[in-house]
Formats: structure tokens, sequence, C-alpha cells
């Protein structure tokens, strides 16, 4: 079984990068009611996919917030470290979906290349984290592994410089000079990088704000680092 996309941002984007991986297709009972779903009936009638009829409740099981549609899709963007690959992002225990798919979303419009993420006590590939993603499930891929540091290793390898957000940093995200290549990584929900992350980064690196007892949103966290980071890039170009 493939990976199964559900909402209707998400699975217009499947559509449009993957049609041909697209094994399945769920619609609600009524679907040829609504414009929306109408349009994407009409996108798997296009490209010869069967159309199955179910009730909402069916769509339910599968995930909440589905917005009448789900698809089974069996191909997914991959992580090929002999392109030019030049930001990559590592989560160090990321539990929340909303989290991920908001991550993912912000990491596609940003220029992101590539997440790695943890296969136990994280967060993976799910209906609802595609869904948040709104089509970036598409662009970036994202890679399980059991822990940070074999990419960690392999990136540095390759010419990357490992960076990690951490409210204990001495240098903030404005202090830095980012080079060509980052691997940039955020910990977990709460308890933010493993001890034997911080160690294998490069530099530790903060946000500034003007409460040091409160603490950012990691989807925040990132998208301000991913931001501050491809500014940099383009004032240089």
């Amino acid at each position: 079984m493939g990976r199964l996309i559900i909402g209707l941002h998400a699975c217009h984007e499947v559509f449009k990068i993957r049609p041909k991986k697209i094994s399945k297709v769920l619609l609600k009972r009524g679907w040829k009611n609504s414009t929306e779903l109408k349009e994407l009936g009409s996108l798997a009638m296009a490209n010869k996919v069967k159309i199955q009829e179910v009730h909402p409740q069916e769509l339910d099981k599968i995930a909440s917030g589905h917005q009448g549609i789900c698809l089974e899709v069996s191909g997914s963007p991959e992580l090929d470290l002999n392109n030019e690959i030049k930001l990559i992002l590592g989560l160090d225990g990321v539990e929340d979906p909303q989290n991920l798919g908001s991550i993912i979303r912000t990491g596609w419009l940003l220029g992101l290349q590539g997440i790695y993420t943890l296969k136990s006590r994280a967060v993976g590939m799910t209906p609802t984290v595609a869904k948040v993603a709104s089509g970036g499930a598409e662009h970036v891929p994202l890679d399980e592994v059991n822990q940070l540091l074999q990419p960690i290793e392999i990136l540095k390898k390759n010419g990357f410089w490992v960076y990690g957000l951490s409210e204990t940093a001495t240098k903030s995200l404005w202090d830095i000079d980012f080079p060509e290549r980052v691997f940039l990584i955020a910990g977990a929900e709460e308890r933010g990088l493993k001890p034997q992350t911080l160690k294998a980064c490069d530099e530790l690196v903060s946000i500034p704000q003007i409460d040091k007892n409160a603490s950012l949103n990691v989807a925040v966290s990132v998208a301000i680092s991913l931001a501050e980071i491809t500014r940099q890039w383009r004032t240089k170009s």
C-alpha cells in the first residue's frame, strides 16, 4: 500500500506532479455536487484512475479533515545527494503532525531539498501531515532514520556545515554567515535537540527573542531559519 493523501490542495498537487502513480481515488458520496471534488474526479477520469465512491465515515477512518477525498499514491520524492543539494533539514524527534506538515509546506516554498526525521518517537508521512503540507509532500523528500548522527556524518563529508537550533547557543541566527551547503537541525517539541545531536553539530544557533523564558513553536523556528538562510544566499548571488 502506498501513501494516503487527503485534502483538496494536497490531492491537486499529486495529480500535477505524479498522476501516473495514483492507484486509487476515494471520493465521498455525492462528490459530483461539489465543484472542488468534481474537478478532482475529472482529473482522475482523465488519468484513467478508477474512482471508488465511499461513505464519508470510511474517509473518517483514514483521517479527519479529508475534505471528501483520499488518494493512494505509490511514488514519493527521493533525496539524492548526488544532485546539487544545498539545504537539508533534520528533525530530532518532532511528534506533532501539524508541525511536520507545516514544516514541509514552508520548506517547499523556501527551497528546502530534503528532510531527515526519526523512525521512532516521531511522526512520519501520515495523511494528516500530507494535508497540512498542502502539496509540499510532493516536492520535499522525507527520509526516516534511526538517529541523525549518520546523516550528519555523511553530509559533513559532502561539504555541509551542520547547524543546530538551540536556546543555549551563544550565537544567534543573525550572527551567522551561512555557507553554500547547510544542514539545519531542529529539536523535538519541549525536549529540543538530543545531547548526542548537540555534540555533533558544527555550530549551535538561537533565534533572538524578547523573552528568553518563552519558546517558539518548532515549525515557526524552522520557517524563520530557512527564510534567513535563503535571504543570505539571495543577497550574495
